[in-house]
């Protein structure tokens, strides 16, 4: 369910003049530096738009990009499986995403970390049909115990079989693209119902620095003709992949997701396109790329101010932390990102239940984001009094050194509060949360308690069809 932003001034990090020199600033490393092309395919369309090729660089006008933020649409919808809309992308909602599969798996029952499999799979997608704050699911596809060359399919398949909610699809290869929209095309009864109400959006992201692979391209390009949406992210390390400075790795970033939207537009104009953007940081001591960094989640609401600028739907992250386990650590750098996810316009905020760098899926942790965002939701709400909720007359009639504890307006309206399952408001210091264990519990009983989707026999059978066509192309 989403949260809308009742007021996404609150925290506007970037002047209007400052906006304006990022852009030019990124218009002029496309002019004047340009980016490595890997499809061929892909140069062609560019040179033939008027951009100058040599090679596999590629040097884009100012115009190419203003032309694709012309055509590329700013408000669209996307739909859950059953049909029913699920997202508007204007701006204002925010979405919350958890993830299918990872390298690794907390399991929830014996607290062991094990390899993502098909079983990890599936309890995610459970967790995220149940969850009321969880909006979409990442499919990604690094399954232990299946054929490599099949993971992002089956992660797509098992998850379209235990979710209505969004899929956000991320495969190995621009085949597996097209096996799964085709899945999701007979799922929905044609590509004519798909491209009308898609459920599903890919993800596809450059090589820092400025090298947009022929993969990637081709990956864009498949989603671009199928008429589903597609984010573009790069992913920086600050110190590594881009300049140490933040300034440096925001125009280089910009500077890869504009020409990202330039081809993309030039395979299909008016197709659906969704910037994305994780400036992080090198960590030089451990040489990650810190996810639960302040300067990452600085830079990710920065880049959404930017994607407002140029008129396109942002995908953000969030609910995710560098510690390895669920400890002090992860409370504090998940409340962190959702704060700031939160405070710009962010539509999408993906990685939700993520420890130790988005390398271990925790099924606990994301209960415990799903609880997190649920009482952040009152940072999004309009405030709009009107005469009656200043309760004059009541405080009037308490008058000083009363109370309000019995009263009948108290008694009507107490438990509009929200009150947690996990966080403990005891009067005593002595007693123990035991959050982990009701987190533990909580988990289990979700999982205990799925009930599937009731899908039709086509749309089961369309699932299992797919299936079987892999495996028997795999083999």
């Amino acid at each position: 369910m989403a949260i809308c932003n009742a007021n996404p001034e609150i925290w506007r990090q970037l002047q209007p003049r400052q906006k304006d020199e990022i852009y030019d600033v990124s218009l002029r490393i496309l002019r004047e530096i340009g980016v490595r092309v890997g499809s061929a395919s892909a140069r062609k369309r560019l040179g033939s738009n008027g951009a100058r090729v040599c090679g596999e660089v590629v040097y884009i006008t100012d115009e190419m990009v203003s032309s694709a933020l012309k055509t590329s649409p700013s408000v669209f919808k996307i739909y859950r499986t059953t049909g029913e809309e699920a997202m508007l992308l204007d701006g204002r909602s925010v979405y919350f995403g958890s993830g299918t599969d990872s390298v690794k798996y907390l399991d929830p029952f014996n607290g062991g970390i094990t390899p993502c499999n098909r079983e990890s799979v599936l309890v995610m997608s459970m967790l995220t049909e149940m969850l009321p704050n969880i909006d979409f699911i990442d499919a990604v596809g690094m399954i232990s115990d299946i054929d490599t060359r099949l993971g992002s399919r089956f992660a797509f398949s098992i998850a379209l079989a235990n979710t209505t909610k969004v899929l956000n699809f991320c495969a190995d290869t621009a085949e597996s693209y097209k096996d799964i929209i085709q899945l999701a095309a007979d799922f929905s009864g044609g590509s004519e119902n798909l491209k009308k109400k898609p459920f599903l959006f890919g993800y596809s992201e450059p090589v820092s620095p400025l090298f947009h692979s022929g993969d990637g391209c081709d990956k864009l390009d498949v989603c671009a003709r199928a008429g589903v949406p597609v984010v573009y992210m790069p992913y920086c390390m600050r110190g590594g992949t881009a300049p140490i400075t933040f300034g440096g790795a925001m125009v280089q970033s910009m500077a890869e997701i504009l020409s990202g939207l330039v081809i993309h537009q030039s395979c299909v104009p008016g197709a659906p396109f969704i910037m994305g953007c994780m400036p992080s940081v090198f960590d030089m001591k451990t040489t990650v790329g810190a996810y639960g960094a302040a300067e990452f989640h600085h830079g990710v609401l920065v880049s959404s101010e930017m994607a407002d600028y140029f008129g396109l739907p942002f995908y953000g992250t969030g609910g995710t932390t560098d510690a390895g386990t669920l400890d002090f650590q992860a409370g504090a750098e998940s409340m962190m990102c959702f704060m700031s996810s939160m405070a710009g316009k962010i539509n999408f905020v993906h990685d939700v239940g993520t420890l130790c760098h988005n390398v271990v899926l925790s099924p606990e942790f994301l209960v415990m984001c799903n609880d997190m965002i649920d009482n952040l939701r009152i940072f999004k709400q309009k405030i709009n009094f009107n005469y009656e909720d200043y309760r004059f007359e009541l405080i009037r009639e308490t008058g000083p050194s009363g109370h309000y504890l019995t009263h009948d307006d108290t008694l009507t309206n107490f438990k509009k509060i929200k009150y947690s399952k996990f966080f403990t408001r005891d009067v005593s210091y002595e007693t123990p949360n035991n959050m982990a264990e009701k987190l533990r519990k909580e988990t289990q009983k979700l999982i205990k308690n799925f009930v599937p989707p009731s899908y039709s026999e086509a749309q089961i059978e369309a699932i299992k069809s797919a299936e079987k066509c892999w495996r028997k192309s795999a083999s």
